[in-house]
């Protein structure tokens, strides 16, 4: 039976702080993608515009279900270094998808633009409570406040996962990395550190900041919020409430 593709969804960050496609040289792209007869190590081939035979993001599936309606892919920009769809402000750039056999193309409506990279406020989307904005806590622990949002500097990793970022804030001239640390059967913590110790590099999956490697940190990867408390812990699944689901902005920041 052909492969189709019913939804494709980027789950990276692009340089606006939403989830989109990079047109950043060398650097790579991640989506999530359901349809039928799905399977690992099929070709997803994305094109711009919509119909035409200009190929700008490529990559093989992976993570598949066992129904083969669900995957994820991890696709490397192939484009010039001035591509096309430029604009970062809006989801109205049309691309055009095929995964293995599937045709013809079928049109998505993403964000295109480039890679994430620059300073950000981080903002928590848990519901209820005041406390939404991270925030350094002294300089060595992170907490939620309702005002004055600091700015964070977020810069892209050379590793191959294309998604990790060291997180960086300034405080009084000194500037101070955001890491997790895994303390075995008691879970994980986060604080501030002023020399990398190995535990400062954070992956963007969709709207969770996540530990990397996950695989070292096994029981609480995810980064959480407590908008009533103020509190910012490690988790070991996504929260309901929204504790893991963080928005970036620039807030007058020049893109």
């Amino acid at each position: 039976m052909p492969t189709s593709v019913s939804t494709f969804r980027p789950t990276s960050k692009i340089k606006n702080g939403k989830n989109g496609l990079s047109n950043t040289p060398a650097t790579k792209s991640h989506v999530a993608i359901r349809g039928e007869n799905l399977a690992n190590g099929q070709t997803v081939n994305v094109y711009f515009p919509k119909g035409s035979t200009t190929l700008l993001w490529t990559g093989p599936t992976s993570g598949t279900n066992a129904q083969g309606t669900a995957c994820h892919a991890k696709l490397n920009y192939v484009g010039a270094a001035a591509p096309g769809p430029r604009n970062v402000q809006d989801d109205d750039t049309t691309v055009g998808v095929t995964v293995g056999d599937s045709t013809p193309q079928q049109p998505f409506n993403v964000n295109v633009g480039p890679v994430l990279d620059g300073g950000y406020n981080v903002q928590c989307n848990r519901t209820g409570g005041g406390n939404k904005w991270l925030n350094p806590n002294g300089t060595t622990g992170v907490n939620l406040v309702n005002s004055n949002p600091q700015i964070w500097l977020f810069t892209l990793l050379p590793n191959d996962a294309g998604n990790c970022y060291k997180i960086q804030i300034e405080i009084g001239n000194v500037v101070y990395t955001l890491a997790w640390s895994n303390d075995g059967n008691s879970g994980s913590s986060v604080g501030l550190v002023s020399q990398d110790d190995g535990a400062t590099t954070w992956q963007l999956d969709n709207n969770c900041i996540k530990a990397f490697p996950s695989a070292s940190v096994a029981i609480c990867p995810f980064l959480n919020g407590d908008t009533a408390t103020g509190a910012v812990t490690m988790v070991a699944d996504i929260d309901p409430n929204d504790g893991t689901s963080w928005s970036l902005g620039t807030f007058g920041l020049p893109l």
